[in-house]
């Protein structure tokens, strides 16, 4: 009878492989970029949204406030810097806690990088 001593290890090695790729561990699931483009954001929207990443494996993301861009149009927009979008961003933060979702903010509304003189734009 001829037994392979490694077969065992090597199976635990595949069988730990295949378990990653099943349920990979928060620190390899993907992170995405978050717009709201326009305005057109609603609390209801918000956790929808991020029940949806939990949903789908996404770990994290990080919210950009842009003012251009189409989609879908709410009723009431809630702009960049107001009280309303400042508590937008604060159910946003809370969701991504319950969740468990990692989230980070971009430093400025639009495009633009905070600070950055060397770009066309901030030389018009």
């Amino acid at each position: 009878m001829l037994i392979a001593p490694r077969m065992v290890p090597a199976q635990t090695a595949t069988d730990a492989l295949v378990q990653g790729f099943v349920a990979p561990p928060d620190s390899a699931r993907p992170r995405t970029w978050w717009h709201w483009t326009n305005g057109n954001v609603t609390e209801d929207g918000i956790t929808k949204d991020l029940e949806w990443m939990k949903r789908v494996g996404i770990a994290g993301f990080q919210l950009r406030d842009v003012a251009s861009g189409r989609g879908q149009v709410v009723d009431r927009k809630i702009n960049f810097g107001t009280p309303e979008w400042y508590h937008a961003v604060l159910h946003s933060a809370e969701e991504a806690k319950r969740l468990g979702l990692e989230m980070s903010i971009f430093s400025s509304a639009g495009w633009s990088e905070a600070g950055d003189r060397g770009s066309s734009r901030s030389r018009r």
